[in-house]
C-alpha cells in the first residue's frame, strides 16, 4: 500500500513537472515571437527612417507618442514628430543600426539595444 502510495506521488510530480516545462517552452517560444515582431517593427523603422519616408515613419507613432532625439527637444504627439523629422530629413540623415538584443519586459515593453550609427550628408 505504502509503495502505491509513492508511486502515485512519484506519477503525479512528473505530471507537475511535465507541465511546468510544457507551460514554460510554450511562454518561451511566445516571447521568442514577440521579440522576432519587435525586430521586424524596429527594422521597418530604420527602412522608412532612411529612405526619408515621413508619412510611413509617423504612422508608426501612437498620437500621444514621444521622441526625444539627439540635437532635438523632447517632442509630444504625432505633429511635433512629423515637424522634428521634417527638420532631420533636411539634414540627408542616414541611420546604420546593428541590434544586439531584445528583451521583454511584460505586455506592453520592449528594450531595443544596439550600435547606432547617425550620418548626415555634409555636401
Amino acid at each position: 500500500m505504502k509503495a502505491m502510495k509513492t508511486m502515485k506521488n512519484l506519477i503525479l510530480i512528473f505530471f507537475v513537472s511535465l507541465f511546468a516545462i510544457s507551460v514554460t517552452n510554450v511562454q518561451a517560444q511566445s516571447k521568442q515571437k514577440i521579440e522576432k515582431e519587435v525586430e521586424g517593427v524596429v527594422q521597418t523603422w530604420f527602412k522608412n527612417f532612411n529612405s526619408h519616408d515621413l508619412d510611413a515613419l509617423v504612422d508608426m507613432y501612437d498620437e500621444q507618442g514621444i521622441i526625444g532625439p539627439s540635437g532635438f527637444p523632447l517632442q509630444i504627439g504625432k505633429e511635433k514628430i512629423r515637424q522634428t523629422f521634417t527638420e532631420m530629413f533636411k539634414l540627408d540623415p542616414h541611420l546604420d543600426h546593428k541590434i544586439a538584443k531584445i528583451t521583454i519586459e511584460g505586455k506592453n515593453l520592449g528594450i531595443v539595444l544596439g550600435e547606432y550609427n547617425f550620418k548626415i550628408n555634409t555636401m
